[in-house]
């Protein structure tokens, strides 16, 4: 059933590329176009993600907020925000490299420390300067009301940098569906690379 589930979503994914392609013209664009409620294009997603974490390789975390989703807006000031990034990131160095690992959805159906709704991640593994080990990054979006917004970043460093976490997320919404509170009850489909 899982494999059925990875080729549906796989197939309806893909549809969107098109799509998208007439639609991408900003860099850093924090909503992805629905193509409906349930579906997105993968290709949006991952390019989408892309310029997010190359707005904030660059200092531009105040744009990506002032496109981001209400909850994320509720949830932490732009000021806040851009120096929750750029103080997680100082650590590493410049970014020296980035690959695309895993695209996640998660539907969360209970209320618990993450708002109801349906959430996706975007995974990489991103090489910096200052470490010789790679870093995750993962960049979250949530449907609200048909349009996939950016909803949260989350850096996950190697044990030998001493800052452990940075970045922001809602609390649970950028990490794997396995590792979410059970009063958060959710539904997971994966698709790696």
């Amino acid at each position: 059933m899982r494999f059925f589930y990875s080729l549906v979503l796989s197939i309806t994914l893909l549809i969107g590329s098109f799509i998208y392609m007439l639609w991408a013209n900003t860099v850093y664009a924090a909503e992805v176009p629905a193509q409906t409620t349930a579906t997105v294009s993968l290709d949006s997603l991952v390019t989408n993600a892309v310029n997010i974490v190359k707005a904030f390789d660059g200092g531009a975390a105040k744009q990506v907020w002032d496109s981001a989703s209400q909850q994320t807006k509720k949830y932490q000031t732009r000021d806040v925000f851009a120096k929750s990034i750029a103080d997680s990131r100082k650590p590493l160095g410049d970014i020296a490299g980035r690959k695309w690992l895993s695209v996640e959805s998660v539907e969360i159906t209970k209320p618990g420390n993450v708002a109801p709704g349906n959430y996706i991640n975007v995974l990489f593994a991103s090489g910096f300067t200052g470490s010789k080990e790679p870093a995750r990054e993962s960049v979250t979006y949530v449907n609200e009301n048909g349009t996939w917004y950016f909803a949260g970043y989350m850096l996950l460093v190697p044990p030998s940098i001493t800052n452990p976490v940075g970045g922001f997320a809602p609390p649970s919404a950028a990490a794997p569906a396995q590792s979410m509170s059970d009063s958060a009850e959710s539904k997971s489909k994966s698709k790696k690379k």
